[in-house]
């Protein structure tokens, strides 16, 4: 009789699903991979041997069958098929006929592997040697790979139980001491905050196809370091989109939805008039787009990446949802219009806004950070140029 207090010697009430699946997932890749190698017939040494065998045959049969010496062909094929691994020789001229037959398979060995050679005199085949293996040669399959799987099938439950059980203790030890586990402090540091949605904004670069690959990483990451500074006086991300451009990602904040969409606003409308009065060969459009809590990003991101393509130079494509933030749309200068691919957008749908700018009250602002964009790159220009032509020493 078993004590209730007792722990079983081996944990079967306690398997769980996954525990059996991992189980049979070794047991059905070991056996796979044994069964693969003993099913493998070229890698066995019996087909090296015949194989090897009929080369030699043929070889040492030349010279007699130049002279159609039968007796020396048949003495050959005699001690060829005296080996243990061959069963049967056959030697055979041109035209077909046989020379030489020494040796057979019984009805119980069954059929053995051929390998065929052809007689060379002179470059030139004058006849071929059949030689069959014999069956009974043929090594067996290993047993250590299936005795493996059923090994590490029986001793990996066991195993995961033990370390479950292990982490279990170490809890409670650290919870009597009043210490909280070391887990359960990485999840709360790593406790994403609070999801109030996000303003993506996509400068797509749209003539990357006719750029070289060199040319086009180096124009993204020059822009990607001077849209940074931008973009962190607004509390936005700027990061790299593949080989199509930049993202910017404005987190929704507890100033709500309608403040953060029109900080976007202004942050992209100061970004495309920027982008628009450049002299190098990159041509940059903006797509804007809101994602309410809880949506999936890749979409809508591929999304605003396609209305960016339908912006004009110095303005930007708004979509519906981002509109529908704000508390009214008479601060800011819109044009409706419909994408030709509306069917392709699954998070913004076919309608969309151009804006060309904001109303006359705000776009005093929009004109002055603009200017602080622009004065700011070309300090860090001078500031770059004079750091180079400083390095060498003073003369």
């Amino acid at each position: 009789m078993t004590h209730p207090d007792r722990r079983p010697r081996y944990p079967w009430p306690q398997l769980q699903a996954p525990l059996i699946w991992a189980a049979s997932l070794v047991v059905i890749a070991v056996a796979f991979f044994a069964q693969q190698l003993a099913q493998d017939p070229a890698a066995s040494p019996l087909h090296a041997h015949g194989k090897l065998a009929a080369q030699t045959v043929a070889g040492l049969s030349a010279a007699p069958l130049m002279t159609q010496d039968r007796i020396e062909l048949g003495l050959i094929s005699r001690r060829a098929a005296a080996l243990p691994a061959i069963a049967h020789v056959r030697i055979a001229g041109v035209d077909g006929q046989i020379l030489a037959d020494t040796g057979a398979l019984s009805a119980t060995q069954g059929a053995g592997d051929e390998f065929s050679a052809p007689i060379r005199i002179e470059g030139a085949a004058v006849g071929t040697v059949t030689v069959t293996t014999n069956p009974a040669a043929r090594p067996r399959a290993p047993v250590w790979p299936w005795l493996l799987a059923l090994g590490v099938a029986a001793l990996l439950p066991w195993l995961l139980f033990e370390a479950q059980r292990l982490l279990a203790s170490m809890t409670a030890i650290a919870a009597q001491r009043g210490q909280p586990p070391a887990v359960a402090d990485a999840e709360v540091a790593a406790a994403p905050p609070a999801d109030r949605g996000q303003v993506l904004v996509v400068a797509n670069l749209l003539n990357q196809f006719s750029m070289a690959p060199d040319t086009r990483i180096r124009l993204l990451a020059d822009m990607q370091d001077t849209i940074d500074p931008h973009a962190a006086r607004y509390g936005a991300g700027a990061e790299p989109l593949e080989t199509s451009g930049l993202l910017l990602r404005f987190a929704v904040d507890e100033t709500g939805a309608p403040a953060r969409v029109f900080e976007a606003i202004c942050a992209a409308l100061v970004l495309a008039r920027f982008l628009a009065r450049q002299d190098d060969e990159g041509i940059f459009r903006l797509g804007l787009h809101f994602l309410p809590p809880g949506t999936e990003a890749e979409p809508g991101i591929a999304d605003t990446a396609m209305l960016a393509a339908t912006a004009s130079e110095g303005q930007i494509m708004a979509s519906a949802e981002a509109l529908a933030q704000l508390a009214g749309s008479e601060q800011l200068v819109t044009e409706p219009m419909n994408h030709p691919l509306g069917d392709d957008l699954a998070t913004t749908g076919a309608t969309s806004y151009r804006l060309g700018g904001l109303a006359a009250s705000h776009e005093a602002a929009l004109a002055q950070e603009l200017a602080s964009l622009r004065a700011s790159l070309e300090t860090a220009t001078t500031t770059s140029q004079d750091s180079a032509r400083g390095e060498g020493p003073a003369v």
